[in-house]
């Protein structure tokens, strides 16, 4: 069984590990142990995860584009998976999910689990994070970088672009 993914939460006492057996692992760090019985519910290997800051929720992206979210000390899943994403960032706050796809980025209200009004539009978005005081959100898209403003829902300026030099 394979590793893919590991993530400290914030507090660095629980590690999460995902495996290829599609099943997330919680350790406790300082007693080297496992934490219960493995997470179940997706349906592909994952490939990634990210602990909110307070620690409570574990969010994992699957290699069919499915997000989960688990309520880390129940040890199960809320709700239903969220379809069609391949990358997620926490807002520094906790607040707040991005979520993007190859059609848009979408912003989620964790407490309330609804998306934050309309999407961002962006095709093909590989990878997103927050800035540290949550306020510019980046997106990357194949060679092209785009900076959005939060709270106004646009993006700031022209996209950041990587060019190829024969030099």
């Amino acid at each position: 069984m394979q590793i893919n993914s590991v993530t400290f939460s914030t507090d660095g006492n629980i590690l999460a590990s995902a495996s290829s057996d599609k099943t997330i692992r919680l350790w406790d760090v300082s007693l080297r142990k496992l934490i219960g019985k493995p997470l179940i519910g997706h349906v592909e290997p994952i490939n990634s995860m990210i602990f909110s800051h307070d620690g409570n929720i574990l969010v994992s992206v699957s290699s069919d584009k499915t997000v989960r979210l688990w309520d880390v000390s129940q040890r199960k899943s809320i709700g239903e998976p969220l379809i069609g994403y391949s990358s997620v960032a926490f807002s520094p706050d906790g607040n707040t999910l991005a979520l993007a796809s190859t059609m848009d980025i979408k912003l989620w209200d964790i407490s309330m689990r609804k998306p934050l009004g309309e999407p961002l539009n962006s095709n093909n978005v590989n990878s997103v994070a927050f800035s540290p005081n949550g306020k510019i959100l980046a997106s990357a898209t194949g060679n092209t970088i785009r900076l959005w403003d939060v709270s106004l829902r646009k993006p700031l300026g022209e996209p950041l672009t990587r060019t190829f030099s024969p030099d």
